[in-house]
């Protein structure tokens, strides 16, 4: 599909719990060429699986992913705004299996702003990789914009890392910020959610997040359909 909006979604609870070697995808984006899709306001919780060696040409894709963007070919004009991300637990049980908050394959290229990520899913036991937040195929390239996201990564078991391109893993924001050349603006704040599917920033406790973005002409809305600050608008 071409010139969609994928919006204000709660996508949550999606689980594998074999042990073949697979990961669920909240949002899967596969269309090739200018695609001029937006991706915004959406909570995404709780996805998870036993996943794969995200290396495998085959199978690689079968890891546990919250925003997947896919081509064989290029895919451009993918906008990822607003959106909140949150997974969580330890499944991971496959050689190099990886958690991704935000995967982009090869070919793809994507404007990621304004996003949380918190991705502490990890692994069961000794075998698998850990988790990323942000993932690109190739280059830095990829990101056409990228700032002003927050991330947090923390599981139980398993590497730690922020970002990662073409295999090489980022586990401070500092490496993130030196490795893409991008996210200035970017934090590193754990955010403190009403409860692990309902992705609301409790205000009390998010002061640091509260108008820390960038406005976005697409999206003058939130997720409760409130008007975003025009200035500084809450991420």
């Amino acid at each position: 599909c071409k010139n969609v909006k994928i919006i204000n979604n709660l996508i949550h609870s999606l689980n594998y719990t074999g042990s073949g070697g697979y990961g669920s995808h909240a949002i899967y984006i596969s269309a090739a060429g200018a695609t001029n899709t937006l991706v915004a306001n959406n909570m995404i919780a709780n996805i998870s699986g036993d996943g794969y060696n995200y290396n495998s040409s085959s199978f690689g894709f079968d890891n546990p992913t919250g925003i997947l963007l896919y081509t064989s070919s290029s895919q451009t004009g993918v906008k990822l705004y607003h959106n909140t991300i949150n997974l969580y637990g330890a499944t991971l049980n496959s050689s190099s299996a990886v958690s991704f908050g935000i995967r982009l394959s090869a070919g793809v290229t994507a404007d990621i702003r304004n996003n949380i990520i918190n991705n502490n899913l990890g692994r069961v036991g000794s075998t698998g990789t850990g988790a990323v937040c942000i993932y690109a195929a190739t280059s830095a390239s990829q990101f056409s914009n990228l700032d002003y996201n927050d991330y947090l990564v923390n599981p139980s078991s398993g590497s730690k890392n922020f970002g990662g391109i073409n295999g090489v893993f980022q586990t401070t924001i500092a490496g993130w910020r030196t490795s893409t050349g991008k996210e200035v603006n970017a934090l590193n704040v754990a955010p403190v959610f009403t409860s692990n599917t309902d992705l609301h920033l409790v205000p009390a406790s998010n002061a640091s997040l509260n108008q820390s973005c960038l406005p976005l002409t697409d999206v003058p809305l939130d997720y409760d359909s409130t008007t975003r600050n025009g200035l500084r608008p809450d991420m």
